[in-house]
Parts: C-alpha cells; structure tokens; sequence
C-alpha cells in the first residue's frame, strides 16, 4: 500500500504547486470578507514542508519555500498575519506563517513572536483574535500548537506546565478536543496530540476511545485528520488501511480531493459551539474550501505519515 499512497501523495502536490499563484500564494475560501490568502499559504506550505520531508516530492519544499518568501513579502501588518490583508491579524495564521518561515531558517521578526506571547490567556491557550468580543476572545483549542511552536525557548519552557493542564482540562470526554473554527474536533485534536508529543507528553495513555469506523465523518478535511488521530493512537492498522483505501479510490483525476464545509465561523456569541445540538446552525456558518487546497494539503500531509515508518 506504500506504494499507492506515495502516487497519491505525488499527484496532491502535482495539483497544489498547479493551483499556486505565479507570485507564490494560494486562494482559497469565499467568506463574505473574501477569499484567503496569508492563512491558507501558510497552512499548505506548512503541509508540503513535511511531505517534502519525507522525499516524496521532489518539489514540494521548493514549492513551499516559495509560500515562505511570499508571506515576508506581503505582510500587511505591524505584527502577525492574518485570514488575508484586511481581516487584522490572527494567533492562527501567525502561528502558521512563523512556524513555516522557521522551516526554512528564515529569520523570523521578533514583534511577531511578542505578539503572539501576548495573546496567551491565563490559564492556558490562546485566543484567535483579541481585539474582538465573545467567543472570539477566549481560548480555542484548535489554534494552540500553531502558535505555541514558535515562541521562543523561554517562553516555550515557562508555559509548557500550564500548556499541559489546559490541554487536560479542555479533552472532551470521547477523548476529543472540541474545535472552535471547525465543524467537527479531528483537526484540533491532532494538533492537540502534535503538542503534547512535541513537549515530552506521553500520547500513547491518551488514545481515544472511540473507534473510526463508529465516527460520523462529514468531510475529506476531517477525514485526513481523523486518520491523523488515529495514527498518533497507534490504532489497529486494520481500521486505518481501511480508511486508506477509501481515500485513496476518492481521490480525484487531477490529484485533490473535494472540499467541503468544514470551516466554521463561529457566531461570537458561542464560545463552545461544540456544545450546540447540530439542529441549530445559528452557532456559525460553514465554508467549503472552493478550489481543494487545504483539504488536498492536509489530506497529503496526514498519509506522509504512513510512507516514512
């Protein structure tokens, strides 16, 4: 099954480097502040980093380097970067661009990383924004490990305790953590597990107890991730070359997989939209990512995962 997925992987970054603009970006989204570009750039280029990695590709750092040069060249803002140049800037999209130019040995300007130091809360986490009001202001999982990865040392050490107990605290009882931005909580808890494996946690006593196959999976966005998880629990390789193969007889002729409405913007009226019943969608619109890009990135990143034992 190697095989076929290192094809698979090798036809996704085919479709990603097509779909990158001349200047280095990519576009994706339609939100009614418009499409994105510093975040989704940084998220694929982060993807292709670590498919590149692996060796798979033998384009795909050079095609992520690119995204790198263009993030420094179109920052609009005084610190950190953001959904796209208009929306302010954002500890996720930060995050992601930092940890990309850090990939690259890129110097990284030392009022980005400010920024994002201050945007901790007490008691752990960060908030997406917090120049807004509600829910967009207190702490989200999902944005966590993006922006934790690039404070520097100190920080890193003097906040690690308090990064542990808040991912404790906030674990769902289905061994879940639940996702602000997102529809459902597969991305935020790979994140999650990325974290604690990056700061010495032991993951293997975190495994879920949830089974993929009993999972309602809604989008090839969560897919990858759900296999991520999965992965990082070390769960039955029966369960996960099953999911495999489904990926891989749904991947499209030109390399990608659908997106699909994934992307959640969360009414800031809800801070745990995740509590809602999913009859009520007053809690945020969902969004599709129109041209493939960040589901055909993450989908390619999560099965380098399974070329490189």
């Amino acid at each position: 099954m190697k095989t076929e997925i290192a094809n698979s992987i090798r036809a996704a970054v085919d479709y990603l480097s097509g779909c990158q603009e001349p200047d280095g970006c990519w576009h994706d989204y339609k939100l009614p502040v418009g499409s994105s570009d510093q975040w989704v750039t940084a998220f694929i280029g982060l993807c292709l980093v670590k498919i590149g990695e692996t060796g798979l590709h033998e384009n795909a750092l050079s095609v992520a380097k690119r995204a790198a040069h263009w993030l420094i060249e179109h920052k609009t803002y005084k610190a950190g970067w953001g959904y796209n140049g208009i929306t302010g800037p954002d500890v996720d999209s930060t995050g992601n661009a930092l940890a990309l130019l850090k990939a690259f040995n890129l110097k990284m300007n030392f009022a980005d990383q400010r920024w994002l130091r201050k945007q901790w809360k007490p008691g752990g986490g960060f908030a997406t924004y917090t120049d807004c009001c509600g829910g967009w202001a207190v702490d989200h999982p999902d944005v966590i490990w993006p922006a934790f990865s690039v404070l520097d040392r100190e920080d890193m050490l003097q906040l690690r305790e308090e990064a542990i107990t808040y991912l404790q605290r906030t674990r769902l009882a289905d061994g879940m953590w639940p996702a602000y931005w997102w529809n459902q909580g597969f991305y935020s808890t790979f994140q999650a597990l990325t974290m604690l494996k990056s700061i010495g946690v032991e993951i293997k006593e975190l495994a879920g107890a949830t089974e993929a196959k009993s999972i309602e999976i809604r989008t090839w966005f969560d897919t990858a991730f759900a296999l991520g998880v999965l992965k990082m629990w070390e769960a039955d390789q029966s369960v996960m070359n099953s999911l495999i193969s489904k990926i891989l007889d749904n991947q499209k002729s030109n390399g990608s997989w659908t997106g699909g409405r994934a992307l959640r913007v969360t009414n800031p009226d809800y801070s745990q939209p995740w509590n809602q019943t999913q009859e009520n969608t007053s809690f945020g619109e969902l969004y599709q990512d129109v041209f493939n890009c960040m589901t055909t990135a993450s989908m390619a990143r999560i099965l380098a995962m399974f070329v490189v034992d």
